[in-house]
Order: structure tokens, then C-alpha cells, then sequence
């Protein structure tokens, strides 16, 4: 009788629990299971139905956060539900990574009770706004929880909690799961951090060949810096952009500049110019034009210098743009390049655990060692993770945790470091969430990208391999060395006249590498357009005819020039028949409209003759006027005369010995006839 009375009570006991253990089975089957990002960002972005807007990266246990959902898709419905699901800590920047890729494929650890959706507290947006707290020991039953609270109890880890965990938020109508949402949180240690990973973030101002769009990202980055003074933060800005916005006279353009400069002024703000514009050079170095890379960085260092108000002769850390060849690191090291930043596939990959977090050295042909930082592609995807700010701040944040977890407290410096080109509006959006959330990070701290190659000693660094550069775009070597050639040869004779500047800046952007072959030829017209402008307002007087009347004459040329700078140049004249006495080959100064040269020729003979005058640059090089003039010569010599009276003096004792023998023969006709 007991016996089936206790079996009674199991009984009961279990058809009581059945519903909730069926709710709670299904539930877990629909959630612990791989669960992908949308698009590969690791958390939904604005376009999705549902998505996290902003949230917390760094979590202490035991202390209340809030998260903000973007819910617009489930308005007007009822009966929907959200709760928040914690996956395992990660355990490698592998994995952190492969998750931001595929998705989490692991069963939660622990989860928090639904919530009614139309039960939250909202955002200024309209947007429900879900409390959590996370925590090893259970909740206390005289705590008065809110109901738009979510307590999760993870299962009891210390010491050792700390590290990033992914965060699922899991909407739920009818039992059914209809939407995920995916972050990462970073739990706290419960120990003071000594020893925080260095992080040298390096924004990058674009040079795309549009002005105003180059000085509308420009402005963005200024922004954005101005937001976060207390991040550390390296700006590298072409040198062909600091000129567009040094010499605009366009107000926004002028607060640009005076919110950078005074930005500068800040510690451990850095601002650097790579070059007059991004050049890959193992392909200008292919392409036979090496000489131009001592060009590029002393431009980009002039007009740095400009900016800054210094007087440096040599530049600074430089950003490497399309990798590194041998040849030209070499060429580096000449002109004073000592330290370089490079992206992590244009070098061989060091066999290490852990993510590469020191500079290392590589040698090039002359032995000249070059102190590099490895720029991190995974750092600036994380960057460009989503369509929402908090999307890249969370992802790129807890990115740079886990490298921390990898080896916490490490009792030696390490620094990583990234390039993030900024030429949107979204993008400068994600730069200044992801600049504001890692400066509050405690386990990162900013540097600038001189101050990191300071970090380390240069003896303990590791020698390093170059890996091959990247591919680029072709350039026109003939035409470009062919209007290199025209300008060199006006800047022979104009001196230093600003006519030239334009084309030779367009001459320099065609060889950037962040352009492409269209806008490079483009850059080369123009250049060849102020080529062609600047001889067109130089002129020698069209074609004329002139009449001498003496074998030593002087031959007027007429120079018009419409230029408002004087122009040295040389005039050369030739003819096939008449002679120069004091050469063809005159040395002349245009200094007004109007200037007449006059050329001493000598004519021997009568006759017609052509006469080619052409101007040429200093140089010698290019020909800027040209025209042809006719010389008729009636002019008689003392041996033409000479030889004439002679023509005559025979012809007449001709004449006259033949009368005479006439007559004689006359004469003796007639003797015969009687």
C-alpha cells in the first residue's frame, strides 16, 4: 500500500514538471545550436528585424547593464518575449574570430527568464531597453527584481571569470524562436590590470582624387578626434590633402585645420604624412621611377611641416601602402625612413601562438634595419563590422580584450596596432563609437604610433621576412616620363613660378595608388593641359617675308608672351643657305609682352631663302614657339660684281672679234665676186 502510494506522488511530481521541462527543451534546441551573424559581422545590423543598438562591452559581476533593442518589426504584435543567453568564454582570438564569422555552435551556459517585450522600459528612440545582471551566486529571494530585469546565473567560475563571452538576446513568440541577436560582453577581472595590452590606433585621411570629398572625410576624422580627446590616436593624412586644405579658402575647410592643429598640440596625438599621396612602391620601383620616392616623402614632410609649424628634414613613422619589397625598403632607409607601419600579409608570419603584438625588424639589401608594427586586418574589419556604430565598437573592443586574455598581465609590453581608412559618414560613425568605447576599456590603452615603437627595446626584437607585395594597377610609365620631361623643362625656364605647381601635383596624384587608371590618366591630361596653356601664351610673330638689300643685315624676331613672370629661354634659328656670324643659338629673357631680338645673318648670294626660328626652354628640352620666315636677297657682293663686269668685259671682245672676223670674211666675198 505505501509502496503504491509513493508511486503515485513520482507520478505526480512528474506530470506537474512535464510542461516546463518541454518548454525549456524546446527552447534550448532552438537556441544552442549554431547560431550565425548576420552578414559576417557577428551581430545583427540595422537592416535585420531585430537587432541590438548599443550596449555595454566591459561587465563587472554583480552590477546591473542595460542593452537597447531595435524592435521596430515587432510592432503591433503581442505575446513576444526576449531573454539573454551566455555562450562559454572564449578561449583563443581563433575563435573570437570564427564566431564574429559563423556564429556561436555551442550550448549556452546559462540564460536569463523571458521577458514580455511591450513590458520594457524605452529608449529616447522608442526602442525597449532590457536591464540584465550577471552573476555566479543565485538571486536573493528578498531582492525585489524589476520586471524588465533579466538575472543570469552563470555557473560559478572564479577565479577565473574573467574573459569575453558571447551574448545572445533570443526573441520568442508562441515557444517558438523567431529572431537572434548577437554581441559579446567583456567580464571583468577581479584583480587591478598592471599590464594593459598597447593599442595604436592609425586613421587614415583617403586621397580618392575628389577634392571635396577627400576634405568632407577629412573633416569627419577631425570630428571625431575632437569627440575623443582622450584617446591616443595617430591621424596619417596625405600630403596632396593637407595642401587641398591648407590652401582652400573655404570656412569649414579653414576650422578643419585649426581644430587638427590644435588637436596636435595634445599629448600623445600624432599626426603623420606618409607621403604626398599613397604610392606602392615596389611598383614604382618596377616601373623605373625610384627617384620619385625621395620626391613623395619630402612633399608629404613639407607639407606636414606647414601644418604643424616644424622644420624637419626627415620623416617620421610612415604607413606603408601595398607592402614592401627588398629594393625598395632599401630606398626607405636612404631618405631617413626608420619606422613603418605594414600591413600583416605583406610579411612572412612568424611562428607564434599568439598574436603577433611587437615590432620587428627587417633587413634590407644594404643591411639598414627598419623597425615595423604589424597592422592588424582583423582589428580593421572588426571596424567595418555592421551598418551600427555599437556593432564595430563591440566587435573591435572585445577583439583587442581577447588578445589581452590571451596573455593577461603579461609582465612585458605588447602593442598592436591597425590602419582604418575613413571616407564615409558610416565610417567615421563607427570610428568615433569604437574610439569612445576602447578608451573606457581596462584592458586597453592608447597609444600613438611613435610612442609604440618607443615601447620596446630595438635589441630585443625579432628579425622578420618580407612576404610578396601587393598587386596594383599599372602605371603609364612612357606617358607619364614623357610629361615629366615637358615639366621639368618649364621649370627650367620659369623658375620658381607657382604656374607650375598645379601640373606637377597632378603629375605626382597619378601616381597614387588609391586611385584608379582612369582617374590616374586624368591627373595626367591635366597636367598636360597646364603644359600646353603655359606655351600657348609664348609666340614668335607668324610668318613673314623679308627683302635685303645687303649681304650683312640683323634679322628682327618678335616674342609676344601673355605671362606675368619673366621666361628664359633660347632661340634657334637655321637655314640652309645663309649663315649666322654670331651663331644660331641666342640666349633670350621674355620679361614683358613684347620682346624683339635682332639676329645678324649674312646672305652671299641673291636669291630666296627659309629661315626656321624655334623657342625652346632653358633646357633645351621642350619647344614652346616656332614659326618660319621668308629672306629674299637683292644684295650685290664686290665678287659678283666683279665676276658680272668680267661676264660682260668677255661677252663684249667676244661680240667684237666676232664683227671683226665678219667683216674680214665680207670683204674677201667681195675680192672673189670681181
Amino acid at each position: 500500500m505505501f509502496l503504491a502510494f509513493l508511486v503515485i506522488l513520482v507520478g505526480v511530481f512528474l506530470l506537474r514538471q512535464y510542461p516546463s521541462t518541454r518548454s525549456n527543451v524546446s527552447h534550448q534546441k532552438t537556441t544552442t545550436t549554431t547560431v550565425k551573424p548576420s552578414s559576417n559581422s557577428g551581430t545583427t545590423d540595422s537592416s535585420s528585424p531585430l537587432s541590438i543598438t548599443s550596449g555595454p562591452t566591459w561587465v563587472s559581476m554583480g552590477t546591473p547593464e542595460t542593452i537597447t533593442l531595435n524592435s521596430a518589426a515587432l510592432k503591433n504584435q503581442s505575446g513576444i518575449e526576449v531573454s539573454l543567453e551566455v555562450f562559454p568564454k572564449i578561449e583563443s582570438r581563433s575563435q573570437f574570430q570564427f564566431i564574429s564569422k559563423y556564429g556561436v555552435k555551442s550550448l549556452p551556459i546559462a540564460s536569463s527568464p523571458p521577458v514580455d517585450v511591450t513590458r520594457l522600459s524605452k529608449y529616447s528612440t522608442g526602442n525597449p531597453q532590457l536591464s540584465f545582471e550577471i552573476s555566479e551566486t543565485s538571486q536573493p529571494t528578498t531582492s525585489k527584481q524589476s520586471p524588465n530585469t533579466s538575472f543570469i546565473q552563470i555557473p560559478y567560475c572564479s577565479p577565473n571569470c574573467a574573459g569575453v563571452y558571447p551574448l545572445l538576446a533570443v526573441f520568442v513568440k508562441n515557444s517558438q524562436v523567431i529572431h537572434t541577436a548577437l554581441t559579446r560582453i567583456a567580464l571583468e577581472s577581479s584583480t587591478k590590470v598592471t599590464k594593459p595590452l598597447n593599442f595604436a590606433m592609425v586613421v587614415q585621411a583617403p586621397f580618392s582624387g575628389n577634392t571635396n570629398n577627400d576634405l568632407k572625410s577629412l573633416a569627419l576624422i577631425t570630428a571625431d578626434l575632437q569627440a575623443n580627446p582622450l584617446a591616443n590616436v595617430t591621424v596619417d593624412i596625405p600630403g596632396i590633402v593637407l595642401e587641398e586644405a591648407l590652401s582652400s579658402s573655404v570656412p569649414t575647410n579653414k576650422s578643419t585645420i585649426s581644430q587638427l592643429v590644435s588637436w596636435a598640440a595634445l599629448p600623445n596625438h600624432q599626426i603623420i604624412t606618409s607621403g604626398f599621396v599613397p604610392i606602392n612602391f615596389p611598383r614604382l620601383v618596377s616601373s623605373g621611377l625610384s627617384g620619385l620616392i625621395k620626391q613623395d616623402l619630402s612633399e608629404g614632410t613639407k607639407f606636414s611641416n606647414q601644418l604643424l609649424r616644424k622644420n624637419t628634414t626627415t620623416p617620421g613613422p610612415i604607413v606603408i601602402n601595398g607592402g614592401l619589397s627588398n629594393t625598395s625598403a632599401s630606398l626607405l632607409a636612404n631618405n631617413g625612413v626608420s619606422k613603418i607601419l605594414l600591413g600583416q600579409k605583406y610579411f612572412a608570419p612568424f611562428n607564434q601562438k599568439f598574436s603577433l603584438s611587437q615590432p620587428f625588424l627587417i633587413e634590407d639589401n644594404q643591411n639598414s634595419a627598419l623597425e615595423v608594427l604589424s597592422s592588424d586586418s582583423e582589428l580593421r574589419s572588426d571596424l567595418s563590422a555592421g551598418a551600427i556604430p555599437y556593432t564595430s565598437a563591440n566587435q573591435i573592443s572585445t577583439d583587442l580584450a581577447q588578445i589581452y586574455f590571451d596573455q593577461p598581465n603579461d609582465i612585458s609590453e605588447r602593442v598592436v596596432s591597425t590602419l582604418f581608412r575613413v571616407s564615409s559618414p558610416q565610417q567615421a560613425s563607427n570610428l568615433n563609437a569604437a574610439l569612445n568605447d576602447i578608451t573606457s576599456s581596462p584592458f586597453v590603452h592608447t597609444t600613438d604610433l611613435q610612442n609604440a615603437f618607443s615601447l620596446i627595446p630595438t635589441s630585443s626584437l625579432q628579425i622578420g621576412k618580407l612576404g610578396n607585395p601587393a598587386a596594383s594597377r599599372a602605371i603609364d610609365v612612357s606617358r607619364f616620363k614623357s610629361i615629366s620631361s615637358d615639366v621639368s623643362a618649364l621649370d627650367s625656364s620659369l623658375g620658381k613660378s607657382t604656374l607650375l605647381s598645379q601640373a606637377q601635383t597632378s603629375l605626382m596624384a597619378s601616381l597614387a595608388s588609391s586611385i584608379s587608371s582612369s582617374k590616374s590618366q586624368q591627373f595626367l591630361n591635366s597636367s598636360q593641359a597646364t603644359i600646353s596653356q603655359i606655351s600657348s601664351m609664348l609666340s614668335l610673330a607668324a610668318n613673314k617675308s623679308f627683302t635685303v638689300t645687303s649681304r650683312n643685315v640683323k634679322l628682327p624676331i618678335a616674342i609676344s608672351s601673355q605671362l606675368k613672370v619673366p621666361f628664359k629661354g633660347v632661340l634657334v634659328i637655321k637655314s640652309d643657305r645663309l649663315s649666322f656670324p654670331n651663331g644660331n643659338t641666342v640666349p633670350v629673357v621674355v620679361s614683358g609682352p613684347n620682346t624683339t631680338l635682332s639676329i645678324p645673318i649674312y646672305a652671299e648670294t641673291l636669291g630666296i631663302y627659309l629661315i626656321s626660328a624655334k623657342l625652346f626652354t632653358t633646357n633645351g628640352k621642350l619647344v614652346v614657339a616656332h614659326t618660319s620666315i621668308e629672306i629674299r636677297s637683292t644684295a650685290f657682293s664686290l665678287v659678283s660684281i666683279i665676276l658680272t663686269l668680267g661676264a660682260f668685259l668677255i661677252l663684249a671682245l667676244w661680240w667684237i672679234q666676232s664683227f671683226r672676223k665678219g667683216h674680214r670674211r665680207n670683204r674677201r666675198l667681195v675680192s672673189e665676186s670681181k
